[in-house]
């Protein structure tokens, strides 16, 4: 228990909890994000989320796309087997162990949920509407950037491009290093390897922290924005700290997606965007009057791009 290890210990403790944390929360919440998002649904999607003014954040690893976790911490094990990360041997080894969180100490094993909501920061493009918008049946619901972001959800761009993706996965490994190289000679010796462990293990989860956020530049297309928040499960883990969101479940394709709700008590909806697959018109009155009542002074536009599947 870290109760019986000495204050240098529990100091050391908390600055790599700080440091790794301030890394983490470096490029969060953005102040040069697009004006606009677009949010992709189906027709029966869009009167759900405009009735209810509630948006989904499906849990990031029951998703279909199994890479919406995995890309990002096959990049970290690749930057750690090349030698392109700060930290000594032993260390770097625990980081890639702790990629499981299975493998974490019992006495310090916690684990991150993440539920992401996802946008696009463009509508006029046929990819998006193919593999987004039903291929070209759906709507593209438009969101007043600076209004979308509500406690505690944080909006991340998703990163495409290897360079930005190996500048924030060094930047941890870089803050938990020089954080744990400046504390050594504090801690007792014979707490060491316990300090060593738990950077080794912060790491670890602060890397399942961002590998939301980090995507194969095949996808570049996409420009993609997303909403994210973390559900911490844990056995160091004070339950009662702060009250989690509702859970809730759906089934997709014979699979079950665990999924959190984010209310507004104002839809920050400035458009919606029919797919040009869609057989209805902006002026159909039922459209006008689901509107009217629910997100009254939104525009309604026929999207113009052509999708073939």
């Amino acid at each position: 228990m870290s109760e019986s290890l000495s204050p240098a210990w529990r100091a050391a403790k908390d600055a790599l909890v700080d440091t790794t944390g301030a890394a983490l929360l470096a490029d969060v919440n953005p102040a040069n994000r697009p004006e606009t998002l677009f949010h992709f649904t189906d027709l029966q999607g869009a009167v759900s989320i405009l009735e209810t003014r509630t948006l989904w954040a499906s849990l990031a690893t029951s998703l279909s796309d199994q890479s919406e976790v995995s890309y990002g911490l096959g990049r970290a094990r690749t930057l750690i087997h090349r030698g392109d990360v700060p930290g000594e041997g032993d260390f770097l080894r625990n980081v890639e162990r702790f990629l499981d969180p299975q493998n974490s100490p019992p006495s310090f094993r916690f684990e991150w949920r993440a539920f992401i909501i996802s946008f696009c920061a463009r509508a006029d493009r046929a990819l998006q509407w193919l593999h987004y918008g039903r291929a070209g049946s759906g709507i593209a619901l438009a969101v007043d950037c600076a209004r979308i972001r509500r406690t505690p959800f944080d909006l991340v761009e998703v990163l495409y491009e290897e360079a930005r993706q190996d500048l924030l996965i060094r930047s941890l490994f870089t803050a938990a290093s020089d954080c744990l190289t400046h504390h050594l000679d504090k801690v007792p010796p014979d707490e060491i390897s316990r300090l060593e462990s738990v950077a080794a293990q912060l790491t670890a989860n602060r890397i399942w922290m961002v590998a939301p956020r980090l995507k194969s530049n095949a996808f570049t297309e996409e420009r993609e924005w997303r909403l994210i928040t973390h559900d911490l499960i844990g056995q160091r883990v004070p339950h009662d700290a702060d009250v989690a969101l509702p859970m809730h479940y759906r089934i997709v394709a014979r699979r079950i997606i665990p999924y959190m709700e984010l209310t507004f008590d104002t839809l920050p909806l400035t458009e919606l965007v029919l797919g040009a697959g869609l057989p209805m018109l902006p002026e159909d009155p039922g459209l006008r009057i689901l509107v009217e009542n629910t997100a009254r002074g939104a525009r309604i536009v026929r999207s113009d791009v052509p999708v073939r599947e």
